[in-house]
This record gives C-alpha cells, structure tokens and sequence, in this order.
C-alpha cells in the first residue's frame, strides 16, 4: 500500500462507528456509546474543529482531530491536535502523515497561529512521528481530572 492510495476527506455522519472504536482504542476504554456520538455529531458541525478521516477502499483507516480556539497569549487563533489514531494494520504506510497534513491545510486556510499537541510521556514513538512532522518539544503539560 502507498500512502497516496488513502484519500483524506471530513469526517461525516456515517463515521462515527469507525472513530468511535478508534477513540476506545487509543484511551483504552469504553465510553458510552450515546454520549459519544453526540458529541461527535455536535463536532463535525463546529467551524472550531477541524474532523478528517483517511479512506484506504471506502473503509475508514484513521482519524484526526483538532480543535481551535482564539488565546488572548497567542493573539489568535491556535489549534490543538486531539486525536489521531490510524488502524493497527494500517499503521507505518504514511496515513498518519497525510492525516496531520490535512490539518496543517485546514489551519493555514483558518488562520491558525499555531498547531499544538499532547501526547502522553510514555507514547516516545508519538514523540518521534510528531518531531518527524515538524513539531518542536516545547512546553511540559500538567492536568488535573476532575471526575
């Protein structure tokens, strides 16, 4: 497989079955099904979110998120990447990368400052894909749950 093979488009309704099982996969957990695509449908139609997934024969093979917000320390608009999550089979063949691309298209067209994302301290080959793609390690991030 080559990674022009993948079409990248939006994300649409009919989608969601595929996300969904990515998004339970990559936080390694069931989330509530309901909840869900309610939230994913109310996303999709956000001019704030930028939703896009890679087709390899009419099949959904990856996914990316980003969400946009306009940050008073920025003096703009950035963009943070939430999700990308490319098929356990489909992985090393350069969707990932037409994934972030597709991203990169989306913010340049929206005046987006800045693209940002978190990865978690144990993923280094998330670290590594997102160095490839251009990003720089910055910035050190703390959360609290409150749930």
């Amino acid at each position: 497989m080559k990674e022009d093979e993948a079409l990248i488009r939006e994300a649409q309704s009919q989608d969601f079955p595929a996300v969904y099982d990515f998004i339970n996969a990559l936080e390694n957990i069931v989330f509530d099904k309901d909840k869900q695509r309610l939230l994913f449908e109310s996303n999709i139609q956000d001019k704030d979110y930028c939703y896009r997934v890679a087709l390899l024969n009419d099949k959904v093979a990856g996914y990316i998120s980003c969400h946009t917000q306009m940050l008073l320390h920025h003096g703009g608009r950035i963009g943070e990447i939430q999700e990308l999550f490319v098929a356990a089979d489909k992985r090393n063949y350069g969707i990932g990368k037409l994934l972030v691309n597709a991203v990169k298209l989306w913010a340049q067209q929206n005046e987006v400052l800045q693209l940002e994302v978190a990865a978690n301290n144990d993923r280094l080959q998330t670290h590594q894909f997102y160095t490839r793609e251009g990003f720089v390690h910055t910035h050190k991030k703390f959360v609290y749950g409150i749930f």
